[in-house]
């Protein structure tokens, strides 16, 4: 249960991000947004600032940001990307939605469940002449600013913002832990030398268990110094020293490469913490 839990929060986490990005580049593109959901399906809570209804879904694998002008259907009631209509000068009544709880005060316009408020801002635009042309300068202030609307390039940052944002939070959250907790510092222990190796240069048998201070003339001090230094040599000669001073070079035809795939490095068996 306890898995469940952290997996609904972590894709809760997820998803608000990825719609926060939609919802962001909307915004900055100037599109209407009637709602921000976190979730699927019917609205469980929730609250309005301004023209945008941010709530809380009963199914909570999902999300979604409605945008005007953006064809779709999440419940039935979705936005037809119809923008002639909101130019009309006397548009027909407008009904209730049915099962609206009182105080609920949403209308219809062309096709989207809105807040009466902004119902009638977009009553406000003058009679469109000629729906199937484009209106540039008519309408009222909204007129024309629906997701569709919009060039190629704002629709294509638009669509692509979710995913930007998901990739941002993933490098911060990487960025934050290395702060937190520093990289891992592997030591230069051998454990493991590749058989083929051992075959090929018997003297690599001798590795395992033991401390390397240098690689090729330069110190090590980490398992990624070594892979450096080694990545470094390409087919020049390995020199390597140990802890205790000892120097020895690898011939039988291994080469830096060979070592960089053939050797593991090894942890001491150091207890670092004990539960209660």
């Amino acid at each position: 249960m306890e898995t469940l839990l952290w997996t609904l929060v972590l894709l809760g986490v997820l998803i608000f991000i990825h719609e926060l990005g939609h919802f962001m580049a909307a915004k900055w593109a100037g599109i209407p947004v009637p709602r921000f959901s976190l979730g699927l399906g019917p609205r469980l809570i929730g609250f309005r600032i301004g023209s945008t209804d941010y709530c809380l879904s009963a199914i909570p694998f999902g999300g979604y940001v409605k945008m005007l002008g953006v064809e779709g259907d999440e419940d039935g009631n979705w936005m037809e990307g119809d923008t002639a209509r909101i130019g009309d000068a006397a548009p027909p009544p407008r009904p209730v939605r049915p099962g609206t709880p009182a105080g609920d005060e949403r209308e219809e316009v062309a096709g989207v469940w809105v807040a009466r408020s902004t119902a009638e801002e977009l009553a406000l635009a003058p009679p469109v002449e000629n729906p199937g042309a484009p209106q540039p300068g008519a309408g009222s202030p909204r007129a024309g600013l629906g997701f569709d609307s919009k060039p190629l390039w704002v629709r294509m940052i638009v669509i692509l913002a979710g995913v930007t944002m998901n990739f941002l939070f993933g490098f911060l959250v990487f960025v934050w832990l290395s702060y937190q907790r520093g990289e891992p510092q592997v030591p230069t222990v051998v454990s493991r030398v590749a058989p083929e190796l051992v075959q090929r240069e018997p003297q690599l048998a001798g590795w395992r268990g033991r401390e390397l201070r240098s690689v090729g003339g330069e110190a090590v001090a980490t398992w990624d110094d070594v892979i450096g230094r080694l990545e470094g040599l390409g087919d020049a000669p390995v020199e390597v020293q140990f802890e205790d001073g000892r120097r020895e070079t690898v011939g039988g035809g291994v080469q830096a490469d060979d070592l960089t795939r053939g050797l593991a490095p090894g942890l001491a068996p150091v207890i670092g913490q004990v539960q209660e």
